[in-house]
């Protein structure tokens, strides 16, 4: 995988990657003069806990190896483990992030080597755990959940029901100090961080409008330019000399249904 992963329509990809950085209302917001420090930091225990994985299957060695550090360099506040009842069986529910002491999201560490796509192999469970965290967030009227695997930390926002968008953190990329990596965990700081969280609405809630309304704006100036082009475009054609003969003035529907060899086709 990149070192950064878009999934969904939550997270406009070009306002994240592009334009975010730069952005006066939200700027201030992402952590940019601590980022360094903590992506030393940060790099160094994802390594450590990559290595010290490799020899290991259970979530919980997941859990203490890596998302507790990382946790501690986040500044999050966890809640103990538990198990959620939804209308179908008992999904794992992981720990609440607090936030002000509410929880804020959930979060699942993952056997090390563990899929989150594909329902575990050797268990009686229907989902996999892109899906059964969803349906967990929808039990507990959250909005934000995580997934924590050797090699991927996954970010997923429910929307209504059970429709998901997510944006994933290639741990690897981040442990291995590239630039790519660095990309990550900058972006990772700025949303995931407990100051961030704790901001009122949150960075996460921020981005994610912003992004939608620059979104929404660059597709309609999008829109405007495709419009002028064609305007332009046929307005060449209809100025031509040698057509100026051939054009009734003014244009009828007739002559435009008729659609004239010099015209474009459809």
């Amino acid at each position: 995988m990149s070192a950064l992963t878009f999934q969904g329509d939550a997270f406009s990809e070009y306002y994240l990657t592009r334009v975010v950085w730069e952005d006066p209302k939200v700027r201030n917001l992402l952590g940019l003069d601590t980022v360094n420090a903590s992506y030393r930091r940060g790099a160094s225990e994802l390594l450590r806990a990559e290595r010290a994985l490799r020899d290991r299957h259970m979530p919980r060695s997941t859990r203490t190896l890596l998302l507790n550090p990382l946790a501690d360099i986040l500044g999050w506040t966890l809640g103990e483990e538990e198990a959620v009842q939804t209308e179908i069986e008992v999904e794992d529910a992981g720990s609440a992030l607090l936030v002000d002491g509410r929880p804020f999201a959930r979060v699942v560490t993952l056997a090390p080597d563990a899929h989150l796509d594909l329902p575990p192999l050797g268990h009686h469970r229907r989902f996999a755990p892109t899906l059964s965290i969803v349906r967990v967030l929808e039990e507990q009227n959250l909005t934000w959940g995580i997934l924590l695997n050797r090699f991927e930390m996954r970010l997923i926002r429910r929307a209504e029901g059970f429709i998901s968008s997510h944006l994933a953190f290639d741990l690897t990329s981040i442990a291995a100090g590239s630039a790519a990596g660095f990309d990550a965990w900058r972006m990772l700081w700025a949303l995931l961080r407990q100051d961030a969280l704790a901001n009122e609405p949150s960075v996460l809630e921020r981005v994610v409008t912003i992004g939608r309304e620059h979104q929404e704006g660059v597709s309609r100036a999008l829109g405007g330019q495709v419009q002028h082009a064609i305007i332009e475009y046929l307005q060449g054609i209809i100025s031509h000399p040698d057509n100026r003969p051939r054009i009734p003035h003014p244009l009828t529907p007739e002559f435009l249904w008729s659609r004239p060899s010099f015209l474009p086709r459809a």
